[in-house]
């Protein structure tokens, strides 16, 4: 069968060709299941990283749970597809960085600038004014504030070498993500197909050495962890991922090499939870570990989407209770950390434990309530807020290529 092609881009008079692929076109609801299950981990981390408990049991689940700060390297690797995929095949498109840029904008500026917003011009100066939180960090948060305007969230928390408060914590990744987006369309559009692996494998190496600099030289704590820079390798890999994906004979020989690879990189990944009380183990992992563990999504992102619809990977991330937390995950990451905050204050463990509560049930109840408040704002800021704004997405629709 003749291979159909899509004519994407110009490089030197000659024209970049990818593959019509429809394995990577169109919503791909699996994908809405992973993304599920990287909310899902994140969230359940960071609602139990605190919790104390006498129970055995408990201590074993939150210890299992607290691995769930991968799912921000799920994240990553999600964004470096699909950015890198609708950037590909929009490549050669009228308006193209005015269309990627306007839709991206009503994605993402909104519901980050009206939580942002708020929480600095409305919550700030009211915890301020009544001692409701007293912490030298929301002082700083409030001496900060372009930093949280600006998407660089993460330079201020690698500056002061120290996380600040729960409300603004996790907009390090947001930040992250936003420097990608407004990078990356550049790169696509001015670097021949030929070359993009290679600038791929670059940030993928100059994030590992990035990291092993902050890392031995013990400047700025954390830089390795949230420093853009540091971070790019995932959403390289994640990018990686959807070229493989729009070239079949590249593809062909990646999947022969996704069995084993998941493998060996999982495998890798659960030697240094067990072991990361042994400190070369901790140090290793922040170096190269992190790079192990997104290759170890996108092997198994490119399995997902081009495994069959009956195959059992297909329905289990096509499950409707991952779906669900897949469509409102970026509603439910910009706000559980406030809504865990604000639980915080209630002392609801302490309250059920007086009354002689089952340690589980104080667990599971302590996890259930942030849980589900989160999921009622997100669930209201999509149909209420996001939903609306992005209708003005039908004034920046792809074109179809000349």
């Amino acid at each position: 069968m003749t291979q159909k092609h899509n004519t994407i881009g110009k490089d030197e008079g000659m024209v970049d060709t990818w593959p019509d692929k429809r394995a990577v076109s169109g919503h791909i609801p699996g994908l809405d299941g992973l993304r599920g299950l990287a909310i899902l981990m994140v969230m359940l981390m960071h609602f139990t990283q605190l919790q104390k408990s006498s129970s055995p049991f408990v201590q074993v689940c939150n210890n299992i749970l607290g691995a769930g700060w991968i799912g921000v390297d799920l994240f990553f690797v999600l964004s470096g597809f699909l950015i890198t995929g609708i950037l590909i095949d929009t490549k050669n498109t009228p308006r193209y960085f005015l269309n990627f840029f306007a839709r991206r904008s009503l994605r993402i500026f909104p519901l980050y600038y009206g939580y942002v917003c708020v929480l600095l011009f409305c919550v700030v100066p009211f915890v301020q004014r009544t001692g409701y939180i007293d912490s030298v960090n929301v002082q700083v948060v409030a001496d900060n504030k372009p930093y949280f305007l600006l998407y660089g969230t993460n330079f201020l928390l690698a500056q002061r070498g120290h996380f600040l408060t729960g409300f603004v914590n996790h907009l390090w990744s947001l930040a992250v993500e936003e420097h990608f987006y407004f990078l990356w369309p550049f790169v696509i559009y001015f670097v021949a197909r030929r070359h993009l692996v290679a600038v791929c494998w670059t940030l993928i190496v100059g994030a590992v050495i990035s990291r092993a600099w902050f890392v031995f030289s013990g400047v700025w704590p954390l830089s390795d962890y949230i420093l853009t820079p540091c971070r790019m390798d995932a959403l390289a890999i994640g990018s990686l991922a959807a070229i493989f994906a729009r070239s079949p004979d590249i593809l062909s020989a990646v999947m022969r090499l996704a069995k084993p690879g998941l493998w060996i990189a999982g495998g890798y990944v659960l030697f240094n939870f067990a072991w990361d009380v042994l400190p070369w183990v901790g140090v290793t992992y922040k170096v190269v570990g992190r790079s192990v563990t997104a290759f170890f999504f996108a092997f198994y992102l490119l399995g997902l989407v081009n495994a069959s619809d009956k195959s059992l990977t297909s329905r289990v991330f096509s499950h409707p209770l991952l779906c669900f937390f897949g469509r409102y995950s970026y509603g439910l990451y910009v706000f559980h950390m406030g809504v865990w905050m604000i639980k915080m204050r209630f002392g609801i463990p302490q309250y059920l434990e007086a009354h002689s509560i089952p340690a589980f049930l104080v667990w599971f109840v302590d996890i259930l309530i942030p849980m589900f408040i989160s999921i009622l704002i997100a669930f209201c800021s999509w149909h209420l807020f996001e939903k609306q704004v992005l209708k003005l997405k039908r004034f920046f629709e792809y074109q179809p290529q000349g």
